[in-house]
């Protein structure tokens, strides 16, 4: 599965029943995306939730998985995560719970978004000097 026109992007359900990423407004610049099932995570525990679906999109994107605001007031953490152009598997989310309750989600409640970015891979040369600029380590 390969995604042909260069903004092109494939998505595929790995589970039947779930909400595929969406743009909540037509200016929204990352996809929202939604929780499978019901289920919980423990206070200072982090849990992996495969979110039913795996994407496929041109080489050169990336797509990043990016917190919600709302939640981080909560104490809970989703991320930062990367998927590559060549993964193939089902997308999923890392969630951690840093606060003292614990917390419950239902099925189809928003846990995160992804935002995909243009990026460049261009070749690293090792090299003895890199020359001086005015900024410096002040480690």
């Amino acid at each position: 599965m390969e995604a042909n026109n260069q903004d092109a992007i494939l998505i595929k359900r790995f589970r039947e029943n779930i909400i595929l990423p969406k743009r909540s407004t037509e200016g929204a610049a990352c996809y929202d995306l939604y929780m499978p099932s019901d289920g919980e995570v423990l206070p200072h525990r982090t849990v992996r939730i495969p979110l039913g679906f795996g994407i496929a999109f041109s080489k050169d994107l990336a797509l990043l998985i990016q917190q919600r605001s709302s939640l981080l007031l909560l104490g809970l953490h989703t991320g930062p995560g990367i998927v590559d152009s060549d993964f193939r598997g089902e997308v999923s989310l890392i969630l951690t719970n840093a606060s003292d309750k614990v917390y419950r989600w239902k099925k189809h409640d928003r846990i995160g978004q992804m935002l995909f970015v243009r990026i460049a891979t261009p070749e690293l040369q090792l090299a003895d000097d890199l020359g001086s600029t005015k900024r410096v380590s002040r480690w």
